[in-house]
């Protein structure tokens, strides 16, 4: 096992590395564990560090083949190489096998306990892990990952703030990727633009048409009462002008569950209506009801209304786009245009 003064990584290789977060007592701890090649050898690194906070000291040890054998225990006997080791330890690490047994002054110790095919008993490991003060360079590389913690947190608090329904930049890349996919938006930038929110703007159905008639290439947004997200986009323009339209690029998704439904070829993808009939991806979503606004909706399924099939595609379950259930109630519905550049 190395020193303390040995303990500098920049001459090691990282293979590998696996994370977590264990408890002790009313702290948490992030625990590092590396596969490190320096020249021909291999070496195992363990570091543990309190999470999110900026501390001075450390918890670090790394370990070669030769410090393994020196335990003398059944466990590592079933390994003949630090590689085998590692993945043992990993594959502990993942399956919570893991703890903090103790801290101390100078040390913390980690237990590994598992379970082996032909031992009665659960075999188990501790691994000492000796404490080290920070030097100005590990103190620097704190203070950036926390700056870096912060901005991020400052990013998603922003992004929940400007949005109702999208819960954070992921769920934006889910819908340009896709929207990528259509060949008039190939290699193009994508930007959305929000022209109407329910909240906002009113909730009945010419409040909706009057901002967003004549808006090609549009998503819509729901999210229901019961947080369930969900949408769908069409090239087309909503005209009011009581027709079925037919788009081979529009689909309906789920944000819940990141999931798309494509149009069938050649099937009626929306029904253009008015202000007094909602907003209709046929035979698969529709928003509105018999009071003229858009509080309420309900999914089609398999041989609703006499119809045979859904138009859109990918449906596993019935009504699986509004977690199995017909109807829904409105908390939010928003209408963007896609803007390309």
């Amino acid at each position: 096992m190395e020193s303390k003064d040995n303990q500098n990584t920049s001459n090691y290789e990282v293979i590998n590395e696996e994370k977590t977060i264990l408890e002790y007592l009313f702290d948490k701890y992030e625990i590092i564990i590396q596969l490190q090649k320096k020249s021909k050898e291999y070496f195992i690194s363990l570091m543990a560090k309190k999470e999110k906070k900026i501390v001075n000291y450390t918890y670090e040890t790394r370990m070669k083949y030769e410090d393994f054998e020196e335990f003398d225990i059944v466990l590592l006997k079933l390994y003949d190489n630090i590689e085998k080791i590692y993945y043992f330890i990993t594959d502990c690490l993942k399956e919570e096998k893991i703890i903090i047994s103790d801290i101390g002054y100078s040390e913390l110790s980690l237990l590994i306990t598992s379970k082996f095919l032909g031992f009665s008993e659960p075999l188990s490991l501790e691994l000492n892990l000796e404490k080290r003060d920070c030097n100005i360079d590990d103190t620097i590389k704190m203070l950036c990952e926390k700056v870096n913690e912060l901005e991020k947190e400052n990013r998603l608090i922003k992004f929940q703030l400007n949005n109702k329904i999208f819960e954070n930049e992921n769920d934006i890349v889910f819908l340009k990727n896709k929207l990528l996919t259509i060949p008039d938006f190939y290699n193009k930038k994508i930007s959305f633009n929000l022209i109407y929110r329910l909240s906002n703007n009113g909730s009945s159905g010419s409040s909706f048409f009057n901002k967003c008639c004549n808006i090609p290439n549009n998503i819509i947004l729901v999210k229901t009462t019961e947080n369930e997200r969900f949408g769908g986009f069409t090239q087309n323009a909503w005209t009011c002008n009581n027709s079925y339209k037919k788009d081979d690029n529009a689909f309906c998704f789920s944000l819940t569950n990141k999931k798309f439904y494509d149009i069938k070829k050649g099937f009626d993808a929306i029904f253009d209506g008015n202000s007094k009939s909602g907003i209709s991806f046929c035979n698969f979503l529709y928003i509105g009801n018999t009071n003229n606004t858009l509080l309420s909706g309900y999914c089609f399924g398999r041989n609703d209304n006499s119809s045979d099939s859904s138009n859109y595609t990918g449906e596993c379950l019935k009504y699986e786009i509004n977690n199995f259930k017909r109807n829904f109630s409105v908390n939010e519905l928003e209408f963007y245009e896609i803007v390309l550049e």
